[in-house]
């Protein structure tokens, strides 16, 4: 059964345009914080190995001797910001009011959706309900209907009664169907808003 904290909580969850507002929101924080981090000074240490072997000419003797060697070069880089820090604290600025916007987006999104499921759950538990009222009535409809054939066929109400309970009795059938279209509908809208296979059957619990 589906109450309608379970699909609020199940379409905030599930909604695609609020998985594409949170990812915002991360994307935003993360730039918040690379553009802190961009304040720090950095420092780069690298260093590379090799071994050299071989034959080669000695220039003294001019003969081919077999030469072999290793070398080692280290190296260090540093990067400190001297300039440029206004730049860099407008950029910090710039990104927290980002990150402030997205996640208020984010909030006034999931808002959004669970006002939308509020009101599909709502319209859905309506048209369930006027099927029963349609279901009843149709019911009350044919026990009329019953009760007056056979005060005809006893001859103490004339046919007309019966033909126009009939009449009231299609009527009240044709409501019932209509009811049951609206259900299905309302169902599926709810679906859509969930982001649901529409092919899964769903039950919605009537507080």
């Amino acid at each position: 059964n589906w109450t309608l904290q379970r699909c609020v909580q199940y379409a905030i969850s599930h909604n695609i345009t609020i998985r594409q507002d949170s990812l915002t929101a991360r994307l935003a924080r993360h730039s918040l914080t690379q553009s802190r981090l961009s304040q720090l000074p950095a420092v780069n240490v690298s260093g590379s190995y090799g071994r050299s072997f071989g034959r080669s000419i000695n220039p003294t003797t001019n003969q081919f001797v077999e030469s072999e060697y290793n070398f080692l070069g280290p190296s260090a880089t540093s990067n400190v910001l001297l300039f440029g820090w206004n730049q860099v604290r407008n950029t910090i600025a710039r990104n927290r009011y980002s990150l402030e916007a997205s996640l208020a987006d984010l909030d006034q999104r999931k808002d959004d959706i669970a006002l939308n499921v509020a009101n599909s759950y709502l319209i859905a538990l309506l048209a369930k309900e006027q099927i029963n009222i349609s279901k009843n009535q149709v019911a009350l409809s044919q026990a009329q209907l019953n009760q007056t054939r056979a005060f005809a066929d006893a001859g103490r109400l004339p046919e007309l009664n019966v033909a126009q309970l009939e009449s009231q009795l299609a009527s009240d059938s044709a409501t019932l169907i209509n009811s049951v279209a609206d259900f299905n509908a309302a169902i599926l809208d709810l679906k859509a808003l969930l982001n649901l296979d529409l092919a899964e059957p769903m039950n919605i619990q009537t507080p």
